[in-house]
């Protein structure tokens, strides 16, 4: 079997999806990766995946929207370059997986439509966060803390989308239930929708950080920094947390702006913080999440799976999470954290100080990571794709005349 998969965002946390699940499915199939001319996850595909530069970076990640750091007219060149989708031929997978949608993307749906990828080979799509097929309101479907600007941006990607060609997709992949049944809302048909978990990020372990230990008063708030996410009540947590156990360090590190009630309790509160405003190349990953007692995901927006829950959940440390979305069963009922309302810094500090202080809690939190590991693992996640391909080739007819033609 041969899959060709195609990563069409070289920034944020969708390279090390495709890395991971490329390097655990090339141990069962030939694999190919279509990809930008550099990721933030190049030194980690395997040797035996055979990775293709075939794209332009457009360098827009999440942050740069909503900062408006981006320019339309390099992005439209980079979308240009999305052509070499025709070059897939050249390969003849039997699967093509794009890791993302392609409907996320309005070149990778024009390009793929154009060149018949979808009448030609199989395609699957991977959705990691699924919002409904209507209206999106700030407050309903979209955070109340989402700028305007984008919530308008966010309808008027979905209405384009819909002007575009559609795709015949043979399966679709998500993360939870949940994403599952948001798209049979949307109009999907369940019998072609898979829930493979999220697989737990293990490639960080590849750096050696042996030397870092847990440090029993840190907690670790790692990733973007987004107005969906409430950096604000977990700054304003912190001293509140200092109040009730004495010494604790938040480390804040990740890329994007930090919100001004955010900026004034740090400044006001220096020793209780460090900063780390910048995005954290691979090697430095797991040293963050190594000192860390707890991890919290402060996301008030969460429509599929967290990738921070993930590498929190490998490094076995335990998770404070909203109480939104699949948290409260990933989190809460798998034993490995807790989950409050992330509109309150009070709930947040007394969960914070839970797990900081509650030894035995902790440590029963760590077991539970472990479990989750071995259940998500990657080796896993592959097997449930192998399954998935064989039975999408095994009710797939002949491929069409033109195609083999074209061949």
């Amino acid at each position: 079997m041969k899959v060709l998969y195609v990563l069409s965002q070289d920034s944020g946390g969708l390279p090390h999806y495709a890395a991971e699940l490329a390097n655990a499915m090339s141990r069962h199939a030939e694999v190919v990766v279509f990809k930008p001319f550099e990721t933030t996850a190049d030194d980690l595909f395997d040797d035996a995946v055979e990775c293709v530069e075939a794209f332009e970076n457009i360098d827009i990640a999440a942050t740069d929207l909503y900062a408006g750091d981006w320019s339309p007219v390099a992005a439209f060149r980079a979308a240009l370059s999305y052509r070499t989708l025709a070059r897939i031929e050249a390969f003849d997978p039997d699967i093509v997986h794009f890791t993302s949608p392609a409907s996320m993307f309005p070149q990778v749906q024009l390009f793929t439509a154009r060149y018949g990828i979808d009448d030609d080979y199989p395609v699957i799509e991977t959705y990691h966060d699924v919002l409904p097929n209507k209206l999106l309101r700030r407050g309903e479907e979209l955070a109340a803390s989402e700028p305007l600007s984008n919530a308008i941006l966010d309808n008027v990607m979905k209405l384009g989308h819909r002007a575009l060609p559609a795709l015949d997709r043979a399966h679709t992949v998500v993360h939870t239930e949940t994403n599952r049944d948001t798209l049979v809302s949307n109009g999907f048909d369940q019998s072609k929708i898979s829930v493979v978990p999220h697989g737990m990020y293990e490639i960080f372990s590849q750096y050696d950080h042996a030397d870092v230990s847990v440090e029993p008063r840190t907690v670790l708030c790692f990733g973007q920094i987004l107005p969906t996410k409430a950096h604000d009540v977990v700054a304003k947590a912190i001293p509140l947390v200092a109040d009730r156990v004495g010494d604790v360090t938040c480390v804040i590190a990740g890329s994007g702006d930090l919100p001004a009630d955010a900026k004034r309790v740090i400044d006001a509160h220096p020793d209780l913080f460090e900063v780390e405003n910048r995005f954290v190349p691979n090697e430095e990953v797991g040293a963050y999440f190594r000192r860390a007692r707890v991890s919290v995901l402060p996301h008030q927006r969460q429509n599929g799976h967290s990738g921070v829950m993930t590498i929190s959940y490998a490094y076995g440390t335990p998770v404070v999470a909203a109480d939104i979305a699949d948290f409260p069963r990933l989190v809460e009922e798998s034993g490995c954290g807790l989950v409050v309302p992330m509109d309150d810094p009070e709930p947040l500090a007394d969960a914070l100080a839970t797990v900081l202080t509650d030894d035995d809690r902790w440590a029963a939190m760590r077991r539970n990571t472990q479990r989750l590991r071995e259940e998500f693992s990657w080796e896993n996640v592959a097997r449930e794709h192998v399954a998935i391909y064989r039975d999408v080739l095994d009710d797939r007819p002949e491929r069409p005349l033109a195609a083999q033609q074209r061949s």
